[in-house]
């Protein structure tokens, strides 16, 4: 995560922890398959608006989790961005500003909405859709459509 955000240490506000706790809330509590419904019985409320609480919940449910739990959680976070760094590269969780260039502060709605799709699909989907995944992103960034 430090290196995705271009940073040598964590950092002092945590945010690097925030977007991996994003992350985490979202895909355990999202299901593709299930219209949207949450992947674990046990998960908390989905979400609805009001990111703190969706976090803070998230949070409380899992905060005595087991190893086996929380081995899980890491390893699909780290395969995850394994999988949108191999996309996108450097550029991966980045707007692209007026004159067309990449910015270079990560956007949480880029990375929200990145990280929890490709996080159900395998690397040879992607790598197999990538000219397409590429394209569609960059008109989605350049016209500004995931910012409304």
């Amino acid at each position: 995560m430090q290196a995705l955000m271009n940073i040598k240490e964590p950092h002092k506000r945590m945010i690097d922890c925030e977007l991996i706790l994003r992350f985490l809330a979202l895909r355990w509590n999202w299901s593709p398959d299930k219209g949207g419904a949450r992947l674990e019985d046990e998960g908390v409320s989905d979400y609805r608006g009001r990111m703190k609480k969706f976090l803070n919940d998230f949070m409380r449910q899992y905060q005595h989790a087991d190893n086996e739990r929380l081995m899980a959680m890491e390893k699909c976070f780290n395969g995850t961005v394994k999988k949108v760094y191999e996309i996108f590269g450097a550029r991966a969780f980045r707007r692209i500003n007026e004159e067309g260039e990449f910015e270079t502060s990560l956007n949480r709605a880029i990375m929200d909405s990145l990280l929890v799709s490709f996080s159900f699909f395998s690397d040879e989907d992607l790598q197999r859709n990538k000219d397409d995944i590429v394209n569609h992103f960059y008109e989605l960034v350049k016209n500004d459509q995931l910012s409304k």
